[in-house]
């Protein structure tokens, strides 16, 4: 009896934790072309690489979907935040034109991450910039 309300209790936990975690709205590309605009977007500020993904905040009641691109180790990026600022719109703007769905999303950021690494010790910096619609229009 014991067995069953344990396991009663592990199925209900999991399935309130999976009810309650949204998930985070993935980008459409028009056309199967993701790859050549992440080549497209590499080449913006000669990026080693470049990851475009959903991410969802949940807060209470609220729901919030942001598209995230994230651009590393740019060998043009000097750390000037209005070059990092025009860089990141232009990288927006490119792929907001290339997805089908970029009106679900309620923010989009991009996100600029330098990495160095010496050995056995890997320094990282990134810095996020964030983006409404209205101002990629």
């Amino acid at each position: 009896m014991k067995k069953y309300t344990f396991l009663s209790l592990i199925l209900v936990t999991f399935s309130m934790i999976k009810c309650s975690i949204p998930n985070a709205t993935m980008p459409k590309f028009e056309k199967d072309n993701q790859e050549t605009i992440l080549t497209e977007l590499k080449s913006i500020g000669n990026f080693e690489k470049v990851a475009i993904n959903g991410s969802v905040i949940s807060s209470g009641n609220d729901i919030t979907d942001i598209l995230v691109v994230q651009l590393l180790n740019g060998k043009e990026i000097n750390g000037d935040k209005n070059q990092m600022l025009e860089i990141g719109k232009q990288v927006m703007k490119l792929t907001i034109n290339s997805i089908e769905n970029e009106n679900e999303y309620d923010k989009f950021q991009v996100v600029f991450i330098q990495q160095a690494k010496k050995g056995m010790v890997t320094k990282s910096f990134s810095m996020p910039i964030e983006f409404t619609l209205g101002d990629l229009k």
